[in-house]
This record gives C-alpha cells, structure tokens and sequence, in this order.
C-alpha cells in the first residue's frame, strides 16, 4: 500500500490561439488530422521523465480531458469522460449526471438542416451517456423524459417528436411463401415427449420468427387477420363484451377474490330516447343490481360480518336505494352521488349540505398519477340526515322517499393546477360522528383497488387483445384471466402490508424450491436490495422454506425483468405477473424432466419353459 496525496489536476488538449502561442508554459503544438492545432501539457510526475498527452476533438467539438497525476504512481491515469464532465460541467437529472458539452453537442446536431429524427438523437445520447440497462440496451424511453425536462430548462434543443398518422392499411402478418417443416407424430400425453425444450422468440431478428407467422397464418383460426386491434371491421362488424364485477376487499386493502362478474354485449342500437320508461331489469344500470342481490346472499351467510357494497357514480340510481330498504342490517351501501337529487325538504342534495357546518377534517394520502406527483390532502367533512324523493319519471313518481345518509368531503388549499377532490357520499349508514365520517371516506377510498384490479387484468393478461371465434372462448379464457389478476394484486399488496408473513402460505412447494436456488445466486449479486435476502424470517417452520413473502417476491419479481435495486422498493403487479408466468414455466419444465418413466399396466409374460 501507498500513500496517496489527492491528485493534481491539469486541463489538456486547450486549442490554441490564432497566432499558435500556448497559453501555458510547458506546451508545444500539435496538427490534428483536420489541420486545427491542439497544445498537448507537458506533465511533471515525481517518479517517471515528462510524458507530452493531448485528446483530439470529437464530433467537432473541442471538448477538454481531465489527466491525473499520483505522487508515488508509476504511471499516469486518465479517467473516463463520463466520470470527468460530472465533476466539471454536469446537471443531474434521474439520478443520473449530464454533461453539458453532450447536450450542447446535441443541440448543434439538432439545429443542422440535415438533422436526424429525435428518436434517432435520444438513442445518440443513449450511448454518449452510458443510459443503458444490464443488457447494454439504451433505455430510449426514460432517457427521452430526461431530455423532455432537461429542453424544458433550456439546457438542450431537440429535433420535434414525429406525429404518427393513420396508416392505410391494417397491421397483418407476412406468410414468406416457404414451406413447413415435417412434423414429427407427438404422444398423446406431455409427459411422454423426450428432451422437451421451451424456446422463447426474441424478436422479428429471430430465425424462428419467420417460421411462427407461417404456422399461425396457416393453422390459426384467424389466418393472416391482426392478432391485435380494433373489434370487427367494416365486413365483419363486431361489439365487443362487457365486464362488470363484484370484488372482495379487506379494510386494509387486501384482495380476497372475485365474487361475482357478468358479461354482456351492448346491442347494437341505442335505446336512450325510451331509457325513462323502461324498467330497471331492461337496462344496463341492472347489473348493479344483480351484484347488490349477490352481496345480500353473502351477508345472509355471514351474518357476524357487516358488508359494504361501495360503487362509483354510476352506481347513483334511485332503485339500488330502494332495495337496501330490504337489507339484512349487516349489509349496507356507499355510493358517491352523481345527480344532485331533491329532498323532501324542498332543497337540493349539494346545497343541504353546503349550509351544512363544518364537522371537522381529515388528512389523506393521495397518491401520483402520470400528471401530479403524490401529495397528502386536508379535507373538510360535512354530513347530514337526508330524504331523497323518487325521480319523477314513469312509475317512480308514485314511490316514497327513502331516509339516507350524506358526507361531503371537499380538500382545502388544493395545489395550483390540481382538481380538487370534492366527494358526495350516500351511504344508509348512520352518520352521527365525525369518526363515522372519516370511517366512510378511508371505505370509499379502497374502491380504487377494483381499478388496479382491472388494470392488471388489461395489461398482464391482455383481455383487450384477445382475438377468438366466439364469445364463450373469451368467457372461458376470461374465467382464467380474473384468478391470474386477483393473485397478483394479492402478492402485491400482501408484500407491502405484511412483509415477514411466510412465502409457503402462497407459494407452492415446488415454486418455492426453484426461488431458493434463485436466491443463492440473487443474494451474492445484490450489494443493497430492497428486502432482506439472506436472514430468514423468525417464525418460519424448520420443514417448510425460510422466503419470506417480501423476499419471495422480489425473486419472482426479478425473474421478469424487475431490477431489485434499494430505491426501487416492492414490484408492482405487472412485474409479479410476468415473474409468475417465467415462474410457472421454469416448474412445469422441472417436474417434466424428473418425471419417472411409467411402468406397464401389464407385467409382460414369462417365457413358457421347454417340454
């Protein structure tokens, strides 16, 4: 070991002026291949003779090195320019530093007549910058919000993004004319098929690319047609289906499954000049309904458990009141009112309770969106005995009016450029307390998990794109689909509320067995992860595995592409699903391969003896 000195610092490869005299002693000149001249610094290091460097420009651009010098050092370094220009002239922006010379290099490049498009120039930067993930693959995506904020500070000028117009033609695959391979005559049975490999296809550069679009061309159902896209077309015209659910929810906003779902298909002509004389069980507005029907048979089975049936605005008919008149006690509504019904007291829904006092307030955590960021909102609550009178349409003017009760929650001081959130809350829920007040706003809040659930439901398992013959495959397929959600929204929350719970209570045996080899690899590689690889949970059974549900997760996470670094805290539902997916598969190919051979149902026949 040395002992090293901070290292001295000298600027090379300084151009020079137009009479060729350097500006510092030391320095000679030097002709680059354009014929510019360059001064190339002459370094003094204690313990090897002067040694003359200089760095050439790039790209046209006289951008300056960073040498270093060691007392005791045998040799002189040079640091690499992505580690010089952050010490220089840099900006940091996602956690990463930018130099400057590369943005005003950008801009140059940017403001030529024969510039090159901006997806073309983000994967420029992408490369200058080292903005790659562990494939060495450029992250175009992030890097192009980087840049959106770093032209929005005037730091950088960028080529406008291209619009995309409509194209005239469909997408549809290409048959390349080349005929199939001869199959080989498969068992009847996996089990049966020796040296099975999964083969995944990478991409359209993967020779096995051309021989996927010729099977499904000619064997699928629906031939060279888009396998994604629009519903019908104007020769086969198509509707689509409908999905409406009935999810179960903890107060701590855990998933415990779907209880009910209906799916329909609109009719093709609108019914809306007649909608006011029609009943309830001829429109649309029935299927919620139908679900209050499914949560009043629950309640009746679980009558130690109260239930609340919370629905959004659409939910806010006249008739779904009516039925809760009925209700066993322990089940109960919670709706967030869309028409500004009339009381029997002659005013309207919105201006009773606006001379309402103000009871008290409450602070909630609002989370971000892909616009505002998370914040933490003051709201003031109000709330309010009501009689709401029928709708004067049809046979409903001849109806009473129905005793309910309302909890305004309106947020104070909202930031600038931010809707304020302003919920009016029907519930037939007693309301005397402010604490019942905060109590109804934290239920209606969980609603949002059906829109996570749902969410999940369309971009993991895909329901919008599947394209299939009949309604009753997409029922089956959707059947399928809703379980697979459901199980990641679980892990998801699950991992967040209760880290330490023990991963065999939701993780088979054989799941299990493929993480623990997965986590002696993963544990070495990871110097902070999120979550605790290498100490077992405390409680966990000597037979069973020691994963935590957290730590469980994040392999599974990690196995669909999740980083796993310490600020990327728990993955979300869409990296759990992809990770179960890869997860399902890697099982299903181990218990394939240490299967053993069947025996013959039938011994076979001993050799009859001579004579």
């Amino acid at each position: 070991m040395h002992n090293e000195t901070p290292p001295a610092v000298t600027l090379g490869a300084v151009p020079f002026e137009e009479n060729g005299r350097g500006t510092e002693p030391g320095s000679q000149p030097h002709h680059d291949a354009g014929g510019k001249r360059w001064r190339a610094t002459v370094l003094q290091n204690a313990s090897r003779p002067p040694r003359r460097v200089w760095s050439p420009p790039t790209l046209g651009v006289r951008q300056p090195s960073l040498l270093l010098t060691r007392k005791n050092f045998n040799q002189t370094r040079r640091w690499p320019r992505s580690k010089v220009v952050a010490v220089l002239d840099a900006v940091r922006i996602a956690g990463r530093w930018v130099s400057q010379i590369v943005l005003d290099r950008l801009t140059a490049l940017s403001m030529r007549e024969d510039a090159p498009v901006r997806s073309k120039v983000v994967e420029m930067f992408c490369r200058q910058t080292g903005w790659v993930n562990r494939r060495g693959e450029p992250c175009s995506s992030s890097a192009n919000v980087a840049l959106n904020r770093l032209e929005a500070q005037g730091r950088v000028r960028l080529p406008p993004a291209q619009v995309r117009g409509a194209s005239g033609h469909s997408r549809k695959l290409v048959d390349d004319g080349q005929e199939l391979p001869v199959l080989p005559v498969l068992p009847q049975s996996v089990q049966q098929i020796k040296q099975l490999e999964f083969q995944l296809l990478s991409g359209a550069k993967d020779p096995d690319h051309g021989l996927w679009n010729r099977l499904i061309i000619r064997e699928h159902p629906l031939k060279a047609a888009p396998l994604v896209g629009s519903v019908g077309d104007d020769r086969h015209p198509g509707r689509g289906l409908w999905l409406h659910t009935l999810q179960a929810y903890r107060t701590d906003r855990i998933p415990l499954g779907c209880a009910w779902a209906k799916l329909w298909a609109r009719s093709p002509q609108s019914d809306a000049v007649h909608r006011n004389e029609q009943p309830a069980a001829d429109k649309e507005s029935a299927r919620w309904l139908e679900a209050y029907q499914v949560a009043l048979g629950l309640a009746r089975r679980m009558p130690q458990t109260h239930l609340v049936v919370c629905g959004d605005r659409e939910s806010d008919i006249f008739e779904l009141y009516d039925q809760g008149e009925v209700a066993p006690k322990n089940l109960h509504l919670l709706v967030r009112a869309q028409h500004d019904r009339l009381l029997e007291s002659g005013r309207k829904l919105w201006a009773e309770l606006s001379r309402q006092p103000v009871g008290g307030s409450m602070r909630v955590q609002v989370p971000r969106n892909k616009t505002h960021p998370a914040r933490i909102a003051t709201l003031e609550l109000k709330w309010a005995a009501v009689e709401a009178t029928p709708p004067q349409v049809a046979l409903k003017k001849s109806w009473s009016s129905i005793p309910l009760h309302a909890v305004f929650a309106r947020e104070v001081d909202p930031p600038a450029g931010i809707q304020p959130i302003e919920w009016m809350l029907i519930t037939d829920w007693p309301v005397l307390s402010l604490k019942m007040a905060r109590r109804l706003v934290c239920w209606y809040g969980l609603r949002w998990g059906i829109e996570c659930w749902h969410q999940v439901l369309k971009d993991v398992c895909g329901v919008e794109t599947r394209q299939m013959k009949t309604a009753q495959a997409l029922e089956r397929a959707l059947a399928l689909d809703i379980m697979v959600a459901w199980r990641a929204q679980m892990l998801c929350r699950l991992g967040k509320e209760s880290p330490s719970l023990p991963a065999h209570s939701h993780y088979s045996q054989a799941e299990l067995a493929v993480l623990e080899v997965l986590k002696k690899k993963t544990a070495a590689a990871l110097t902070s992860p999120p979550v605790d690889l290498i100490n077992p949970p405390s409680a966990a059974p000597p037979t069973q595995s020691t994963l935590s549900l957290a730590q469980a997760n994040l392999l599974v996470a990690m196995l669909g592409g999740f980083w796993g670094r310490k600020g990327d805290g728990h993955p979300g539902a869409k990296s759990l699903s992809r990770g179960l997916e890869l997860l399902a598969v890697i099982v299903d190919y181990c218990q394939i391969t240490q299967l053993p051979p069947k025996r013959p149902r039938h011994p076979p026949k001993r050799p009859r003896k001579p004579g």
